[in-house]
């Protein structure tokens, strides 16, 4: 079951996908020797008692899916890489976007008309729920792989936008392209970025937002998945 928060006015969040293979370097040859569970954070990763006590608002999704578990082992493996470490990460931003998304208001005993003319109650957003998809990177061309995993994975008549965030002179980062739908007021937006160091990268965008309700699924070393609203 998922750690809850009261989301109450959350209007704005974030998701990261940062589960990245450990690589064959200092890090890990100093790694412990030890074998670490299912879901457990490794070295300086995302520690769920940290964020819970220092965030009102952290909801730390629970690795109970073995559909997660198993896209998690395979891109922590350092075997794993190029197209299929892509290919497997993707899946697990997805499964992550989606218990994400049931955070949502939603209507429990929505009933819907099957093409066969049967009665079915189910789950359904409420009617006043809309959702924007917004992908953040440093790179153009993991931008459209962001993007994608946006688009197959929010509702059908969710907005979208890009936001391209580049280094400056000094070291830090601005905000070097951004396109974003207009009217964004009453949204839920989505903010996917690639990796949890990328944070202080939009600072300049959730520091306008009052409140913001993150959800933390647990995983790899620093690296791991975030997604929030």
């Amino acid at each position: 079951m998922f750690l809850r928060t009261v989301r109450s006015h959350a209007k704005l969040g974030a998701a990261a996908l940062m589960g990245a293979p450990m690589l064959l370097s200092q890090q890990q040859a100093h790694a412990e020797q030890r074998v670490y569970a299912s879901g457990e954070a490794l070295g300086r990763g995302v520690r769920l008692e940290l964020w819970k006590a220092q965030h009102e608002n952290v909801v730390v999704l629970d690795l109970e899916s073995e559909l997660i578990q198993l896209g998690m082992t395979r891109i922590r493996d350092y075997e794993n890489a190029g197209a299929k470490f892509t290919h497997d990460a993707n899946g697990v931003l997805r499964s992550t976007l989606d218990l994400a998304l049931t955070e949502l208001p939603s209507d429990e005993e929505s009933v819907v008309t099957t093409p066969r003319g049967y009665k079915a109650e189910g789950l359904m957003f409420e009617d006043d729920v809309k959702v924007c998809g917004i992908s953040i990177a440093v790179n153009p061309e993991a931008q459209k792989g962001l993007a994608q995993v946006l688009r197959t994975s929010l509702p059908y008549d969710a907005k979208y936008g890009e936001i391209l965030v580049q280094e400056d002179a000094k070291g830090g980062n601005k905000i070097a392209k951004a396109t974003l739908p207009e009217d964004l007021d009453g949204h839920e937006v989505l903010l996917l970025l690639p990796e949890l160091a990328s944070v202080s990268q939009i600072d300049k965008v959730i520091h306008v937002r009052s409140r913001v309700c993150w959800f933390v699924l647990e995983s790899a070393n620093d690296t791991g998945v975030i997604c929030s609203f």
